[in-house]
C-alpha cells in the first residue's frame, strides 16, 4: 500500500498486523517506512518501542535502520557503537592510508 502512494493506511495496516503479532519484524521495518513517509515521527517510535520492549530488532525507539534486519544471524546488529577492529573494511582502509591519501593528493 506505501508503494501505492496510500502510506496511511499502510502504517494503519502495518500497525493493526503487529498488534496481532508483536515479533513481526518485517511490519514494524516496513510501518516505520510508511510513517516516516507521513513524517509521524512520535508514531514511529512509539510503534519501534514495542519491537525494542519485545526483544527483537532494534534496542532503541530513536535507532531504526532497516539495513540492520538480516535474520536471525544479524552481521551487523543494532548498537549505538560498534568496536572497528570487527570490520575487516576498516583495517583495509586503516593499512592503506598512505596509499590512499598519496591517491588523494594527486587529484589536487
Amino acid at each position: 500500500l506505501s508503494r501505492l502512494n496510500r502510506p496511511e493506511k499502510a502504517a494503519s495496516s502495518l500497525e493493526e498486523a503487529i498488534k496481532m503479532n508483536p515479533g513481526f519484524k518485517q511490519a514494524y521495518l516496513e510501518f516505520d517506512q510508511a510513517a516516516t513517509e507521513l513524517r509521524d515521527f512520535e508514531r514511529c517510535r512509539r510503534v519501534a518501542q514495542k519491537l525494542v520492549d519485545h526483544g527483537g530488532h532494534w534496542v532503541n525507539c530513536w535507532q531504526r535502520p532497516l539495513h540492520f534486519h538480516a535474520g536471525d544471524d544479524p552481521k551487523v546488529t543494532s548498537t549505538p557503537w560498534h568496536d572497528p577492529a570487527t570490520f575487516e573494511l576498516v583495517r583495509l582502509l586503516e593499512n592503506n592510508f598512505a596509499v590512499i591519501l598519496r591517491e588523494l593528493e594527486a587529484l589536487t
